[in-house]
């Protein structure tokens, strides 16, 4: 008995490693909300106002995708997503 339940928990604690790493290794898409982008990772906030974007704070960023911001703004899609993955890690 005893050993099913540390087998139980060694399978609950790996799968919880393999949602971390596939989260770390994540990259960002232009289709995700900006607002979701600066929750997950805090360190893009610097990249959205070193690109000019001043979408920290911004009612519209909850609505707004990366692709939708860098239109907005006029700022190419490539670097700025380069940037934020750069950022994010």
């Amino acid at each position: 008995m005893l050993d099913l339940r540390r087998d139980k928990e060694r399978r609950a604690v790996g799968r919880r490693m393999i949602r971390l790493d596939t989260e770390t290794l994540m990259a960002i898409e232009s289709h995700f909300l900006v607002d979701d982008v600066m929750r997950r990772w805090p360190p893009t906030i610097r990249v959205f106002l070193d690109f000019r974007m001043n979408c920290v704070g911004c009612p519209i960023a909850g609505f707004h995708d990366i692709d939708d911001a860098c239109r907005e703004h006029g700022t190419d899609c490539q670097s700025f997503l380069a940037a934020l993955s750069s950022a994010a890690g």
